[in-house]
């Protein structure tokens, strides 16, 4: 502003988003280390400053920014936490066979269940109330909200009972049922056993990662990485991505499913070997009977 000495007074009517784009661009120009994150930083900090002192709405979702950022790849990549994933089978197979006889333990086979059919976040897990739920016989409704750039939405989760050990339904009544005989605390829905006290998202995503180590699943997968599997699992019996997003509660033209949560299942390869080494000595003994037939 100084060099190219713009009044202040310029930014105030409602081309401001015109004004950014052109220090952004003379930034560039004058290139330098670590350019990409300068101009992020200069485009974030320009939006949030122009927008207390111009008469335009939303520099940050202005079409001039957004090309701009488009052309000069300034959006941050999303990589994926995991390479692989291991197979959600294997969670339903140890819960198919396990018995949870205490309340600590059937609250920690409810919480993989309601992740793994309602894809619930941390956050959301901690702060589910009595007051959220609506249970009925064949279904229980859970109010929940996530806070998407500064905007609280509010959605329903719908679980429907089904006829199996895995069952959501039944298990959650049987752990809303072991909870309030507790009589502590009866507003929030997960508790700490160890602490005696409400459990936060830690909490939660501790319960969830000891329970995929006794199903099995070592390092580097942690609790939160049943989503990403169930995610996985989806995918793969041919949800489209906007039907994901839909239940994961993503926006529906969100790409982050199959970039982020999208992962190919690990398997030992040396099965493939020997399933190979099985195929070929199968045909070979065909072969020997077909010449000893000739």
């Amino acid at each position: 502003i100084l060099q190219k000495k713009i009044k202040i007074e310029s930014f105030i009517g409602n081309k401001a988003d015109i004004k950014l784009v052109y220090a952004l661009v003379w930034v560039f120009n004058k290139g330098g280390d670590k350019l990409k994150q300068r101009i992020r930083k200069l485009r974030m900090h320009g939006c949030a400053t122009l927008q207390q002192i111009s008469e335009m709405k939303d520099i940050i979702k202005s079409p001039l920014i957004n090309q701009f950022s488009k052309n000069h790849q300034l959006a941050i990549e999303q990589k994926a936490k995991y390479i692989t994933l291991w197979n959600i089978q294997f969670l339903f197979n140890f819960i198919e066979k396990r018995r949870f006889k205490s309340s600590q333990e059937i609250q920690a086979k409810a919480l993989p269940l309601l992740v793994t059919f309602s894809a619930a976040r941390m956050v959301e897990l901690a702060r589910m109330m009595f007051s959220d739920l609506q249970i009925n016989d064949e279904d229980i409704l859970i109010q929940t909200s996530t806070n998407k750039v500064g905007k609280l939405r509010l959605f329903t989760i719908k679980l429907t009972r089904k006829n199996n050990n895995c069952c959501i339904v039944t298990v959650l009544q049987t752990w809303v049922n072991e909870r309030n005989k507790m009589k502590v605390n009866r507003l929030q829905l997960w508790w700490n056993f160890a602490k005696q006290k409400p459990a936060t998202s830690n909490d939660c995503s501790h319960i969830l990662l000891d329970i995929i180590r006794k199903a099995g699943i070592q390092d580097p997968y942690t609790g939160s990485s049943i989503r990403h599997t169930m995610m996985t699992r989806l995918r793969a019996a041919g949800a489209s991505q906007q039907e994901v997003n839909s239940f994961t509660r993503h926006a529906l033209n969100s790409t982050v499913v199959d970039m982020y949560y999208n992962r190919p299942i690990a398997r030992g390869l040396s099965i493939l070997l020997i399933q190979i080494d099985e195929r070929y000595s199968y045909i070979s003994f065909c072969n020997i009977l077909i010449n000893i037939n000739i």
